[in-house]
């Protein structure tokens, strides 16, 4: 018997085939997904529920940096890291707004809240514990890779908390 005479094995062809139907079908149904209209409305779907507050809170922490900055010019060199982790979360947050129709920025829905009230390090500190508790319970609610995104910024926003321990 011969190697192509073989009973019950694909030829290196057939399974290249068959893999790349199977991968065309997988990123055919990830574009459906992510493009597919609203089945009430016929619109694209609106941002997901946790992206506005996310968004408040990346601009809350980032008035409590510059607030704490203000106070302490070693403070706002200590901080300055964590001020750019947070300028870059903002940055993916307001990308993410702006794939959708309505944007999450312009929903009304949360305004941004005010800077912490606690002065210097350690209201920075809260403020930083606070957005990643929030932050990790909206990992829990959301799906695919922005769960991910968001545990992401939780852990990030935990660790700047540690830092200012």
């Amino acid at each position: 018997m011969t190697r192509s005479e073989s009973p019950g094995l694909m030829s290196r062809r057939a399974w290249l085939g068959c893999a790349g139907v199977v991968t065309a079908a997988a990123a055919g149904g990830v574009i459906v997904a992510v493009a597919r209209p609203d089945t009430v409305s016929g619109h694209p779907p609106g941002p997901p529920d946790w992206l506005p507050d996310a968004l408040a809170r990346e601009q809350q922490l980032l008035a409590g940096i510059a607030a704490a900055g203000r106070t302490d010019a070693t403070l706002r060199i200590r901080l300055a890291p964590l001020r750019a982790d947070h300028l870059a979360h903002l940055q993916v947050l307001q990308a993410l707004a702006a794939r959708y129709p309505r944007s999450a920025a312009s929903s009304g829905s949360s305004p941004t809240p005010p800077a912490p009230n606690s002065a210097g390090a350690a209201g920075v500190r809260v403020a930083e514990l606070a957005a990643s508790r929030a932050t990790a319970a909206a990992a829990l609610t959301a799906a695919g890779s922005n769960a991910g995104l968001l545990a992401s910024i939780a852990a990030c926003e935990a660790t700047h908390a540690e830092i200012l321990a």
